[in-house]
Parts: C-alpha cells; structure tokens; sequence
C-alpha cells in the first residue's frame, strides 16, 4: 500500500538530494573546466596551458631570426693607452724620482755554489 497524505521531505528527499548533487557538480563543471583557474604566470602575463605554448614558440622563433641575421659591424678599436698615459704624467711632474733606497751592506760573501733542484708545478710532461 502506498502513503497517502505523507511528508512531503520524507516522499521526496531522494529528489533533494539528486538536485543539491547536480547543482554541486554544474558549479564545479562550470569553475573548473570551463573557467579554468589552471594558469601559469610568465613574463609578467597569465596563460593557461595551451596558450603558453603558442607563446613560448613565437619568443622561439623572435631569437631564431635573430640569430640566423646578419651582424652589426662594431666600430674599430680606440687604444685609449695614449690618454691615460698622458694623465699619469700629468699626475706625477713635480715629484722627484731621484730617490735611492739605501742597499743592505754585505757581510760576508758566500762562496760555495750550491745546486737546487727546481721542483715541476705546472709544467705538463710530454
């Protein structure tokens, strides 16, 4: 027999909760596949994970250009040695360089004459 004149959240609680489920996962469909929140910052910009590559093959092919271009002639080499040895003299005009350290006096003068032996660092064998 059937419930005539029952609760109407007893009757219909299985329906409650097919719809509360539903608008659960239209929310999530909706947030998370559709309004993907998957991005990935670079170079200061938002992409979500198709358009970073797209992005990142056109940087590629900018530097490929780049390189496969011809390059720019540099200007010729200044030597800049005459100027600056023109300021140190400037600097150094009214010192006198006549100055003589005093030499340490010998003692004694020594007569054997002895052999070292000069140890190999750095020096490659062939």
């Amino acid at each position: 027999m059937s419930k005539k004149g029952g609760n109407f959240f007893e009757e219909h609680i299985e329906k409650v909760a097919l719809a509360i489920a539903g608008l659960v996962y239209v929310w999530l469909l909706i947030t998370h596949v559709l309004i993907s929140p998957n991005v990935t910052s670079y170079d200061n910009k938002k992409f979500s994970s198709g358009d970073i590559d797209i992005y990142i093959s056109k940087q590629a092919e900018l530097l490929e250009d780049k390189l496969n271009r011809k390059p720019k002639p540099v200007p010729p080499y200044d030597p800049c040695f005459p100027d600056f040895s023109a300021l140190i003299d400037l600097s150094i005009l009214g010192i006198d360089a006549s100055l003589y350290l005093p030499q340490p006096k010998s003692l004694m003068q020594v007569r054997a004459v002895r052999a070292y032996r000069i140890p190999l660092i750095g020096l490659r064998q062939i």
